[in-house]
């Protein structure tokens, strides 16, 4: 019987143990969800100053586009940003385009 008793206590450190990991990925999880709704928003507000556009014409605009969001560890995350060029006219100006990974 006490070795019944050792093994349940054993088997609950390690369902104890799978929980805990179980949280962690659950709140990354639910961090990354909310990158994703934020980048643009930070982005755009970002492009708003043309210092940080000089490398696009000054009579171009550009509109900022997530293009992919992966978690790749535990608490790290690729985010990669296409920034599409617009002329003044309205049309895309794919030579001024820009990619942005982070």
């Amino acid at each position: 019987m006490a070795a019944t008793i050792k093994q349940l206590e054993t088997r609950l450190k390690r369902v104890e143990q799978e929980l805990a990991e179980l949280r962690k990925a659950l709140a990354a999880k639910q961090k990354l969800e909310t990158l994703k709704k934020h980048p643009p928003n930070l982005v755009s507000d970002w492009l708003k100053e043309k210092v940080n556009i000089s490398w696009m014409p000054r009579s171009f605009s550009c509109n900022p586009e997530l293009r992919v969001l992966r978690r790749v560890g535990p608490d790290r995350a690729k985010l990669v940003i296409l920034f599409e060029a617009f002329d003044n006219k309205g049309a895309r100006a794919q030579n001024c385009d820009m990619m942005l990974q982070l």
